[in-house]
């Protein structure tokens, strides 16, 4: 597997705290980020950091909200 990001947008009402998580396959955690004061719209780039190739999840959650929000993602 090669490197890469991930980039998340937060959306137009973010607001407050957000805790970012990438997922492996296995349900292992292998990468936090964490947002604090997010702004509106704030794009969120997470490294891959020399990951091996597959399917990850990507887990935001946000403490203002109470909202947890999951996507797929993809490492070539």
């Amino acid at each position: 597997g090669g490197g890469g990001v991930v980039n998340a947008e937060l959306g137009s009402n973010a607001k407050g705290d957000y805790s970012l998580q990438l997922i492996d396959a296995t349900g292992r955690t292998v990468n936090t980020k964490i947002v604090t004061n997010a702004q509106s719209n704030q794009l969120i780039t997470i490294q891959s950091g020399g990951l091996a190739s597959g399917v990850y999840i990507l887990k935001i959650v946000s403490r203002h909200y109470n909202e947890t929000t999951l996507s797929k993602v993809i490492f070539k």
